[in-house]
């Protein structure tokens, strides 16, 4: 957890669109025994304590927030015809914190 002087990092996982894989959404690709995308981006952005993380999800989002509940999720409910940009205007960013976009 961040000191109270610090603020926490705000960590932005874009993830809307139609995975390369096409009927599985890129963030629950498997990636090896070990996990998935979405674990291994979690493990990686855990290097910054606590940050504040949030998910944006537009195709089969549902199964994407099955497998990480205590991941906040913002919906792009027009993933097909938008793009990262739109998706990513869809979070709140706080321009006195750092944010991590991936």
């Amino acid at each position: 957890m961040a000191a109270p002087h610090e603020q926490r990092s705000q960590v932005v996982i874009l993830g809307a669109g139609r995975g390369v894989r096409g009927g599985v959404p890129s963030a629950i690709v498997d990636i090896d025994e070990k996990g998935r995308v979405m674990d291994w981006l979690l493990d990686a952005f855990s290097e910054l304590g606590d940050p504040e993380l949030c998910f944006v999800g537009g195709f089969k989002a549902d199964e994407v927030v099955e497998r990480y509940p205590k991941v906040r999720t913002v919906f792009n409910r027009d993933w097909a015809h938008t793009g990262p940009v739109q998706s990513l205007g869809l979070v709140t960013l706080d321009p006195s914190r750092d944010a991590y976009v991936c």
